[in-house]
């Protein structure tokens, strides 16, 4: 606390003192917009939440022709679609959340951004350019990592090349690839045999 310029110590025996906790597998990229007082969050010490998990993210993502399984399971995103991540950050500056956001760039959200709702089915050479395209230009935005669900729909099109062009985009600018069920995403890299390392 700082009163007349100066830090007040006060005395804090028998309590624990701590800096805010990252929550870092969140699905509040909605819920910072429409509840930005993050209750839930900063009750629990919680000051910084990492949005976009699961492949799942609000940008870029804009659903055309409803929403495919399971995006429709989240609160607000009916209500709130983003076409980039420069748009989604102007958004959470407008309302000021009370707490800290990251976003991740979901995997599932670019397929669908290009392919509506005829991801489950493999991506061909020109979606997958596309797509690749909307993945420079989030990690350009100032998404934080590229995020996946290799075992959640609509992974279950996920081609050789889209992977193998994932794992290239992120080694050139040395990011990390952020994979919530790390066991199964590594038998899916190894049945389509790809150096991922």
């Amino acid at each position: 606390m700082i009163v007349n310029g100066f830090v007040a110590l006060g005395f804090v025996g028998g309590l624990a003192v701590a800096p805010g906790f990252i929550d870092v597998h969140t699905h509040d990229d909605w819920a910072v917009l429409q509840s930005p007082a993050m209750e839930c969050k900063i009750t629990q010490g919680l000051t910084t939440v990492i949005a976009g998990n699961c492949g799942i993210s609000a940008a870029p993502f804009t659903p055309r022709n409803g929403l495919p399984a399971p995006f429709g399971i989240v609160p607000g995103i009916a209500e709130h679609s983003f076409g980039s991540v420069e748009q989604y950050a102007k958004a959470v500056d407008l309302v000021a959340p009370a707490v800290n956001v990251m976003l991740l760039a979901g995997h599932s959200s670019l397929r669908v951004e290009v392919m509506g709702r005829d991801s489950d089915r493999a991506s061909n050479g020109d979606e997958i350019a596309q797509i690749a395209v909307l993945l420079d230009q989030a990690l350009a935005q100032c998404a934080c990592v590229l995020s996946s669900g290799l075992d959640v729909y609509p992974y279950a099109g996920c081609s050789r090349a889209l992977i193998e062009r994932f794992v290239s985009s992120v080694r050139e600018i040395n990011m990390i690839w952020s994979e919530p069920h790390l066991e199964k995403a590594i038998c899916m890299l190894d049945k389509f045999a790809i150096d991922w390392g």
